[in-house]
């Protein structure tokens, strides 16, 4: 059999969708740059230059950034089930992942923020996140493919409801701290870069808290200071955190006082 050229794949999957498009590890789901979906482009002349340098898989963007949110759903967490009890979703662009469904949806103008587990089995990728397109190879060596190529439908009405009655209690973020730290923020980019991503199964959250640790008590960063450094570290997670789940991230590490305040400074 003819080994697919995921060059081209992404290079088509970025024109017939008008989306930008960046390299994941070969057989993975982590980005392949250090940017990762933050610097997904739709320049064809990038996109061959990345997949040049290797058989990459192919990350894609959601929300604002490419115009599509994807409704990810987990069969082996009885993911098919619960969004069929909830509703039927229209014909739109969909795929087969190792172990479930992507259901490609044109974003509404309602801005949606990403959701882990909205029903059992089910999350929401948007602002802030990215799925991994076929024929990307999935870690269980299965490939990921198109069941259906079908126009991208609009947002249902129904699923934006649900999402809006379920949604968890609103954040807030704490003010803005008057005293300029422009020293200790780069210092704690270049710290936080050299930080393992975070990957689900694999004491995500652990990974996630000590990097939200270190920016606000290691290099006192406020919350507003810390959140565009942790959003970067989140561009190379498995999957990406919300916005949300990021900020209280930072709002519990803040009000920890298990480590001196300064302690990397």
């Amino acid at each position: 059999m003819k080994p697919v050229d995921l060059g081209l794949a992404a290079l088509s999957l970025s024109r017939e969708l008008r989306t930008p498009v960046f390299p994941v590890i070969e057989r993975g789901k982590t980005p392949a740059t250090r940017r990762g979906f933050l610097g997904a482009s739709s320049d064809p002349r990038r996109i061959r230059a990345w997949w040049a340098a290797g058989a990459f898989n192919i990350g894609m963007p959601t929300g604002a950034t490419s115009g599509i949110v994807v409704v990810d759903v987990d069969d082996d967490k009885g993911g098919s089930e619960h969004l069929a009890a909830l509703l039927s979703l229209p014909s739109t662009r969909s795929a087969k992942t190792g172990n479930g469904f992507h259901y490609y949806l044109a974003a509404p103008a309602t801005q949606l923020r990403s959701r882990v587990g909205f029903l059992p089995g089910v999350d929401l990728r948007a602002a802030g996140a990215y799925v991994v397109a076929p024929p990307s190879v999935h870690p269980s060596g299965r490939s990921y493919e198109w069941i259906s190529t079908a126009p991208l439908a609009p947002f249902p009405e129904e699923l934006l409801a649900h999402l809006v009655r379920s949604a968890p209690p609103s954040f807030t973020r704490p003010p803005r701290s008057s005293t300029s730290h422009g020293p200790a923020v780069a210092r704690a980019r270049a710290y936080v870069r050299s930080m393992p991503p975070a990957v689900s199964g694999q004491r995500g959250h652990d990974a996630t808290f000590l990097v939200a640790l270190a920016l606000v008590r290691g290099f006192a960063l406020s919350n507003t200071e810390a959140l565009p450094i942790l959003e970067e570290y989140n561009a190379r997670c498995v999957p990406p955190w919300s916005e949300r789940e990021l900020e209280h991230k930072l709002h519990d590490a803040a009000g920890s006082d298990r480590l001196q305040l300064g302690y990397l400074l």
